[in-house]
């Protein structure tokens, strides 16, 4: 999936240093599967389940939900982890949950970290069944949230954006190297971005003009902790003041610059369960569903993950 610039990015590195960075890394496979009720191959609206309000809840809120695309239906993709912070992406965390991949600390205490990872298509396929026109039309919805498929220049791509949870902070740079990493619990909420934009080509690459997100919310409980590890990123001074950077975590360099420490999650470890509860997606077509759906994620080899979505309920 080719992503060259953003507008919102391009335009300014550092207004977007805490929210809009690069997807580009290692592969993760997904397999979604969208459903009703077990057994219940028409789909009928079903009631929506409890939202959790701890991690133990999501595997209980897993369990409710049903399979309404067929009791095997599932869609096969692949995702990135985003390692890095770069102009070359289509992904912002929500203006009311602001988070980027690296935190720094301000005069309002530590920003929240987020480890982003961009459906991409190394690995496709799909198995899903419809008994009704109705069931379609919310079975493709599905579908459309995991094959964000373009029109023309405009472009549509899908994030998970997971976060990482409260856990300890350094409070000043040390006199020599960098504080050892820490370990953060994965947040309970996370999100699907599904965004979209138009592409448009530049005189220094490519900008996405009019970039729109919905942001489902899902629920993750992980097995294994976020891995946060700490960099010194350098700042001139008029950037420290405009940021409003903490500089007991920074360093005077050269003449009129700050090395200043910087929080930034590790891919994830482990095996995770997700779920979103009764989430709001609007499909291009215009309609708009409600639907529920949990799934997996798992860990493989170098960097790879497996990521099977097999519960799927329409409300």
């Amino acid at each position: 999936m080719d992503r060259e610039g953003t507008s919102f990015a391009a335009t300014s590195v550092m207004r977007n240093y805490f929210r809009s960075l690069v997807l580009v890394g290692a592969p993760f496979i997904f397999v979604a599967g969208c459903g009703g009720s077990d057994g219940d191959t028409s789909a009928e609206p079903t009631e929506a389940p409890a939202t959790p309000s701890t991690p133990a809840e999501v595997d209980t809120t897993y369990e409710q939900i049903g399979r309404g695309c067929g009791d095997s239906g599932s869609l096969v993709r692949s995702l990135k982890h985003v390692p890095a912070l770069t102009t070359n992406n289509l992904w912002i965390a929500p203006n009311n949950d602001a988070a980027g991949l690296a935190a720094s600390k301000n005069d309002n205490g530590w920003g929240a970290s987020v480890g982003v990872y961009e459906l991409g298509f190394e690995s496709s396929g799909d198995n899903m069944e419809s008994h009704s026109a109705e069931q379609a039309a919310r079975c493709d919805a599905v579908s459309e949230i995991f094959d964000p498929a373009g029109d023309g220049a405009r472009q549509r791509f899908l994030n998970v954006l997971v976060y990482a949870g409260d856990h300890p902070h350094a409070e000043a740079m040390p006199a020599e190297g960098l504080p050892a990493a820490v370990e953060a619990p994965v947040r309970l909420k996370g999100y699907l971005d599904v965004a979209e934009g138009t592409r448009e080509e530049i005189e220094d690459g490519v900008v996405y003009r009019d970039a729109q997100h919905q942001y489902l919310p899902i629920y993750v409980r992980c097995e294994e902790p976020m891995k946060i590890t700490y960099e010194e990123r350098l700042f001139s001074r008029a950037e420290v003041e405009v940021l409003k950077i903490d500089t007991r975590i920074c360093r005077p360099v050269a003449d009129d610059g700050y090395g200043c420490l910087s929080e930034r999650p590790q891919p994830i470890e482990g095996a995770c369960t997700f779920v979103a509860a009764d989430a709001k997606y609007v499909a291009t077509s215009g309609e708009e569903h409600n639907l529920s759906l949990g799934g997996r994620i798992e860990r493989g080899e170098q960097l790879s993950y497996k990521i099977t979505v097999d519960r799927f309920a329409f409300h």
